[in-house]
């Protein structure tokens, strides 16, 4: 007979395997069911990682620096014009008095503050536009425009991490409260805490696939290419982004059945533990029982 710890580590092992292939079998019959949707991802999964853009042409790059040049002029101005906007801010709100009242010199202030934003407007344009105009000698789909799009992808990424771990804080914070009311045990708020890390960690990855589709848009604009290229590069973005985020799912999904296979380790070695507790129990009333016969 083997002792009880070789057979809790043999059921380890066989639910290990059995995960394993449970999940290989069910993403190979994915694969074969839905051939379109599987190629795509591959497809996806390939351009988030080898595409990095198309060299721009010598003419390409020197119209760009020549541009770049000229921009600073624009630069300085928004600067200054930032510069202003900040001190008209200050100015105003500093010459309001109690409860929001503003006097006639507190009214001449937020003219000029006004008038302040409306120019800083007018030079963020200016600006933006002669940015657009430098960035359209390159393309969209040049090594510049896919950096930015895959900066701006990796950004959302970061802040849909952050979401997941702020949640995960205070969800850890409440379900270690609501357990000490409910006097519950240590593997309930295990299983709580890993079921709550799994829904924060997709809801962070779905609002990082949404807010980078719907940033993505001000990144192509920003390099003025004609509506059907535009619309190439989104779709190009679009299933780079959502491959890179089924494949973060795939992960999760299997992390999910770790977490599956651990709990059910954990019960069943406490259920050895509870078994020895009681088989221990018994042999002690046997003992005490022989040992009060024997004296009568």
């Amino acid at each position: 007979m083997q002792p009880p710890n070789q057979n809790n580590g043999a059921v380890a092992v066989r639910l290990n395997d059995l995960t394993l292939t449970t999940v290989a079998k069910g993403a190979a019959g994915v694969a074969v069911r839905h051939p379109v949707i599987s190629l795509s991802w591959v497809a996806g999964l390939f351009l988030a990682i080898m595409a990095t853009g198309f060299t721009p042409a010598p003419q390409a790059m020197e119209a760009y620096s020549f541009a770049v040049e000229d921009l600073k002029f624009y630069e300085n101005e928004l600067l200054q014009a930032q510069y202003e906007y900040d001190s008209w801010n200050v100015e105003y709100h500093e010459s309001k008095g109690w409860f929001w009242q503003c006097d006639d010199h507190c009214q001449e202030n937020y003219k000029s503050f006004v008038q302040a934003r409306e120019d800083l407007r007018g030079k963020q344009r200016s600006y933006d536009g002669k940015l657009a105009e430098a960035k359209s000698h390159l393309g969209i789909f040049s090594t510049l425009g896919v950096a930015e799009a895959r900066d701006l992808f990796w950004r959302r990424v970061a802040g849909g991490r952050e979401f997941a771990r702020r949640s995960t804080l205070y969800d850890a914070i409440f379900a270690g409260i609501g357990s000490m009311r409910r006097d519950s045990s240590m593997a309930e708020y295990v299983m709580t805490m890993a079921v709550q890390v799994l829904w924060n960690m997709s809801i962070g990855a779905v609002g990082a696939l949404v807010t980078f589709l719907w940033s993505v848009w001000g990144v192509i604009a920003t390099f003025q290419p004609s509506a059907v290229v535009a619309l190439l590069f989104f779709m190009c973005a679009s299933l780079a982004a959502g491959s890179v985020i089924a494949t973060f799912f795939l992960g999760l999904g299997a992390a999910g059945a770790g977490a599956v296979v651990g709990m059910v380790q954990l019960a069943k070695a406490q259920g050895t533990l509870e078994a020895g507790d009681g088989t221990q129990q018994r042999q002690r009333l046997q003992g005490q029982q022989q040992y009060r016969s024997h004296r009568d």
